[in-house]
């Protein structure tokens, strides 16, 4: 029963996350926190708002998964004590309703044993791995072509409302 919480909950829910889910446009984040002039390479603050944006995005399967996990097992502590408990109902529900609060309480510690974890995934971006280097360089072509495009657009822009001047003869 655990397992089938697992395959179809928790590892379906966090192969359908899409990594670019949520992405404001991306040109509008390097030109609110690159300043006035736009930069030839990724700014740091539009990389780590990026990331943890995303960091984010794996919080809400994993703790669903805990819940659907206490689910699974409350379930199945009640079938076993009402099947071996049958002939004694009273034990069984009594039975029943100390693992219904020792599971809830080890739910209430799990999510918290959780959260500290994403919490401590999130402040820490292994940026040696071989995996981010390639990807980070894959976005940091991506973002030099829109700062090359906003700076041209830029140009043409200014070019577009000058003046032209008269000349004296």
């Amino acid at each position: 029963e655990l397992f089938k919480v697992f395959k179809s909950g928790c590892i379906e829910k966090l192969s359908a996350i899409k990594p670019d889910k949520g992405l404001v446009n991306i040109r509008d984040l390097i030109e609110n926190t690159g300043g006035i002039q736009p930069a030839l390479f990724l700014p740091d603050g539009v990389f780590n708002n990026l990331v943890k944006q995303q960091l984010k995005l794996p919080d809400n399967p994993s703790l669903n998964a805990v819940e659907k996990s206490h689910g699974s097992l409350k379930t199945s502590v009640d079938m076993i004590a009402s099947r071996t408990l049958g002939k004694h109902p009273k034990l069984a529900a009594e039975v029943s309703l100390i693992a219904s609060e020792i599971l809830a309480e080890q739910m209430k510690e799990t999510k918290h044993y959780i959260k500290q974890y994403l919490t401590n995934e999130h402040s820490y971006i292994n940026t040696n791995h071989p995996e981010f280097i390639e990807r980070y360089e894959l976005a940091a072509d991506m973002f030099r072509v829109a700062a090359v495009d906003m700076r041209n657009k830029k140009d043409a822009d200014a070019k577009k409302k000058k003046v032209p001047t008269a000349t004296l003869r």
